[in-house]
């Protein structure tokens, strides 16, 4: 069971990247459900055909959700009583009540059993894992280094993730960037470094609230170094600068936008580099090989941007929150070093291809199946014991 939100204030990546999971999960013969606090990751869901149940809550209120909750998983078996994987939810439940409708793709014909909770949210608190697993064991996907909540798997990708950051936790920690989780097609792909660079891959996330991706657009044509190269603009599901845009493509003809991309991977082949914004996205560009400059504008960026720059991985753009539009400047000077040099594109390439192996997302899918796994043995151990226990009374 994943729980996940998106929306035009978080973008989609918590969602994508609990997809990727999700699909190497049913490779090794699981199945999934999303919970959702609303509407906003629908689509998404859909485009997926992955099964869903929308909470009808608040996306920044976990713990207001926990009585829907309790509800829906009390429906389905007593609390405390680990189903095991032969065992599902009742096929009697009418549609709308059930916490798997029939007919959701990927339910199968009477739905999964409640085996694992992955939540990947900001908004999560001690409280909410607390109540969950009274019912199941619990991880999270975790970017801020959140600590001090009651778990059974930690899960942080980034390039600044380390065990330090997680004391005191009897969880099992998988950290770094070999769990990214990609797509599948991330994986094995291959990449050729053009001695004459051209195009330029523009990404600045699901939303891009500042509308950046245009403004960075604008100042790199206004630059005789890069006013030449040919600018891919991606734009996500909640851009509300999209008009602007469309707007900016028409004016330029070196200039296209596209939307709803179903194959990233071979845009990302197709680009001589990038300009990105922190997240997934740069852990994408990596296991492909694409040269990168990248920036951040929201705080839960500015680890990863750090990470990379430091370890001399990416052109650095900059800080929007802190810079403003010197970051875009700082953007456009790194756009005109990758397109200038080669060698340089080709020794970033290698790194971020040694760095993400696009695995990630099976070397998780296996973790928690292993944490299934385990706790059917301990469910057994414990009947079993108990078995003993009451024949030695009588």
């Amino acid at each position: 069971m994943i729980r996940a939100d998106a929306n035009r204030e978080i973008g989609t990546g918590h969602v994508m990247r609990c997809l990727s999971i999700v699909a190497a999960l049913k490779k090794l013969g699981h199945q999934v459900c999303f919970l959702t606090a609303d509407q906003g990751a629908v689509p998404l869901l859909l485009a997926k055909g992955q099964a869903y149940r929308v909470l009808d809550s608040d996306y920044r209120d976990l713990e207001g959700e926990l009585a829907i909750l309790e509800r829906l998983f009390s429906e389905q078996r007593p609390k405390g009583c680990f189903t095991g994987p032969g065992e599902y939810f009742r096929e009697s439940e009418p549609c709308r009540e059930s916490l798997f409708p029939q007919g959701d793709s990927g339910c199968g014909k009477n739905g999964p059993s409640l085996d694992f909770f992955l939540a990947d949210s900001y908004f999560v608190t001690a409280e909410y894992f607390r109540k969950v697993r009274e019912w199941m064991p619990v991880g999270c996907l975790d970017d801020k280094c959140l600590s001090g909540f009651p778990l059974d798997l930690w899960i942080n990708y980034n390039i600044f993730a380390e065990a330090s950051l997680y004391p005191d936790t009897g969880a099992e920690l998988l950290l770094g960037t070999e769990y990214a989780p990609l797509r599948e097609e991330f994986a094995g792909i291959s990449y050729k470094i053009r001695e004459k660079a051209s195009r330029v891959l523009v990404t600045t996330g699901g939303s891009d609230r500042y509308g950046l991706a245009g403004r960075f657009v604008e100042k790199a044509l206004a630059d005789a170094r890069t006013a030449a190269l040919e600018y891919c603009i991606v734009s996500g599901v909640y851009n509300v600068h999209l008009e602007e845009l469309r707007a900016l493509e028409r004016r330029h003809p070196n200039v296209e936008i596209r939307c709803n991309v179903p194959d990233m991977q071979r845009l990302m082949q197709d680009s001589d580099m990038a300009v990105t914004a922190g997240g997934s996205t740069m852990y994408e560009l990596s296991a492909v090989g694409v040269p990168m400059a990248c920036f951040s504008f929201v705080d839960n960026q500015e680890r990863i941007v750090e990470g990379f720059t430091r370890r001399g991985l990416v052109c650095f753009g900059g800080n929007y929150l802190t810079q403003g539009e010197a970051m875009l400047e700082g953007a456009v000077e790194g756009i005109a070093r990758l397109a200038a040099d080669a060698g340089l594109r080709a020794e970033y390439s290698g790194k971020l291809r040694n760095l993400v192996d696009g695995q990630g997302a099976m070397r998780i899918a296996r973790q928690i199946a292993g944490q299934i796994e385990r706790q059917i043995e301990r469910q057994i151990a414990g009947q079993i014991a108990g078995q003993i226990a009451g024949q030695i009374e009588r």
